[in-house]
């Protein structure tokens, strides 16, 4: 799956891309929001996982949630492999870090 599915932070977008060619999901970075999540915390939300665009490209515990204030698919569940690396890199180009939201499951 990750020769299909790749990730890449070109500044000022993040990009989601088939083949590393053909995008098909592009977000400017300082106008989203990023956040740590869990498979089992977004089953467990009300609104359920379904309205996410889940482009995962291995299993793993810790996701990475990106939500974006408008477009098609405003929230993608992704899986890079070193998610802290990532989202400090996203932090690092302008995007808003949420913190978990520690609550009832």
């Amino acid at each position: 799956m990750q020769a299909i599915v790749r990730y890449r932070i070109t500044p000022p977008y993040f990009e989601i891309a088939l083949f590393g060619v053909i995008p098909i999901w592009r977000c400017r970075i300082r106008d989203m929001e990023v956040e740590m999540t869990t498979l089992l915390r977004q089953l467990a939300n009300p609104g359920g996982y379904y309205k996410y665009l889940g482009m995962v490209n291995k299993l793993s515990w810790r996701y990475v949630l990106i939500h974006r204030p408008s477009g098609f698919f405003r929230h993608v569940v992704i899986s890079p492999w070193k998610p802290d690396d990532f989202i400090k890199s996203l932090s690092a180009n302008g995007a808003v870090i949420r913190e978990e939201k520690r609550g009832r499951i």
